[in-house]
């Protein structure tokens, strides 16, 4: 994930049902700097690592059950 980073012009990331995208990777998604949308439906990432991304970045649009738009 943090190689992707790198990726400048990376506008939707799609990181459906990879189980090790959790919490810990919040980090690595606030540094992408055109990410307009990232889906982490099926992952580990809480409902706090969901407030904690969004704290951040309140333009991303994040897609996963747990998450209010």
């Amino acid at each position: 994930l943090a190689q992707l980073a790198e990726l400048p012009a990376l506008r939707r990331l799609h990181l459906v049902g990879i189980a090790a995208i959790g919490d810990g990777e919040v980090d690595v998604l606030r540094r992408f700097p055109r990410l307009e949308m990232v889906d982490v439906q099926l992952t580990s990432l809480t409902p706090s690592g969901i407030d904690a991304l969004r704290a951040e970045r309140p333009e991303l649009q994040v897609v996963h059950p747990r998450a209010q738009h």
